[in-house]
């Protein structure tokens, strides 16, 4: 793989090193030089465990690129240090940090594409700077009985995540974050313009979709997935990047949708939380209405979101658009490819769950 900015996808200027993982983040978790455990080698006959010092878990940057989202990881370091300690935070702070996970999941994608040297042979269309708050997306807050610190990756090494990065967990110390980024994830029942009638185009990348005119009203529950009970649940929906870029915010300029955003020149809705089937906006100012409900085992914890991940991938992924304008050589080869990602994930799933079956305490689970 041509070695490129994680931030922008260029040649990198002025050469820099990106930490995908913070270092705060790393030294917040345990200790800094620690080894851990970050899947399979796919290029590797024996599909060989990969083990990796965190400290040195770092992917080309260009030098402007990376000082642009300092600021941005400032921010999230001192939110998560609040949140970590039960305290208060703001609808604003929310905003920050599902920027920081987009970041970081997107971040991720890009350094698996690396590591297993873009096996697959993806173009990717998108990068860090292109990614954030570009879509519509949620972060699912759980908590544990504070039992023992450190860091879990959930997801990442999932082939269903290696070519759609669309929804990652990461555990840190005794908080547990599920965080999901799609176009029209939440769109459609929150009463939103979204995109339908997606179709792959025969002779040029991307495809064309029709737009449907937003119904000016929430629809509960917000999200048909399965969802893992306990938790809290944020969702922000998003006027999609490309909309805004293109210039073609038509139906997206309606009332509705304006009084629903924080910013909607920027295309930022508004914040929600979900509990006990009510949707109400999450506070301006400070607030723990953020705080999970329910305490779990650290090993409930991580079962419950390794779990409802897997499941999310797939059903994700398993919405494939409209192919009949593709030539039968195509669609056959897209048949094949996602079939055996599909496949693929789910014998993958199975391995996790027995596990999970066979584990009695989160030390003895280590995912493979």
């Amino acid at each position: 793989m041509p070695k490129v900015c994680v931030f922008c996808g260029s040649p990198p200027k002025s050469k820099n090193k990106e930490h995908v993982l913070p270092q705060w983040l790393i030294g917040l978790t345990g200790d800094p030089g620690r080894k851990v455990y970050l899947g399979r080698e796919w290029t590797n006959p024996q599909l060989k465990q990969r083990v990796y010092s965190l400290s040195a878990f770092v992917f080309p940057a260009c030098q402007d690129c990376n000082e642009e989202y300092s600021a941005l990881e400032s921010q999230a370091k001192s939110l998560m240090y609040s949140l970590l300690k039960g305290l208060p935070a703001s609808e604003g702070d929310f905003d920050v940090l599902l920027d920081w996970f987009d970041k970081v999941r997107t971040g991720l994608w890009v350094s698996f594409l690396y590591l297993n040297k873009n096996y697959r042979e993806l173009s990717p269309q998108f990068y860090i700077k292109s990614r954030i708050a570009a879509k519509d997306r949620l972060l699912f807050i759980y908590r544990d009985l504070n039992e023992l610190d450190g860091l879990v990756i959930t997801g990442v090494e999932s082939p269903i995540f290696q070519v759609m990065p669309s929804c990652f967990a990461l555990s840190v110390n005794h908080l547990h974050f599920f965080s999901a980024s799609a176009q029209d994830l939440l769109a459609p029942r929150f009463g939103f313009p979204y995109l339908t009638n997606r179709k792959l185009a025969r002779d040029r990348e991307g495809m064309g979709a029709e737009v449907v005119e937003g119904s000016g009203h929430t629809v509960l529950p917000l999200i048909s997935f399965p969802l893992a009970p306990g938790g809290t649940q944020l969702y922000q929906p998003m006027i999609p990047a490309d909309v805004r870029a293109a210039d073609k915010m038509g139906p997206w300029n309606e009332p509705y949708v304006i009084q629903n955003c924080r910013d909607h020149s920027k295309g930022r809705g508004r914040i929600f939380i979900e509990r006990e089937g009510s949707l109400s906006k999450y506070p301006d100012g400070l607030s723990s209405a953020w705080i999970p409900p329910s305490q779990f085992t650290k090993l409930e914890c991580i079962s419950k979101i390794t779990l409802m991940t897997g499941e999310w991938l797939e059903k994700l992924y398993s919405n494939v658009p409209d192919t009949s304008e593709l030539t039968p050589e195509q669609v056959e080869f897209i048949k094949k490819s996602t079939g055996g990602i599909l496949r693929l994930h789910r014998l993958m799933m199975e391995h996790v769950k027995q596990q999970l079956e066979n584990a009695t305490s989160v030390e003895r689970f280590v995912p493979d």
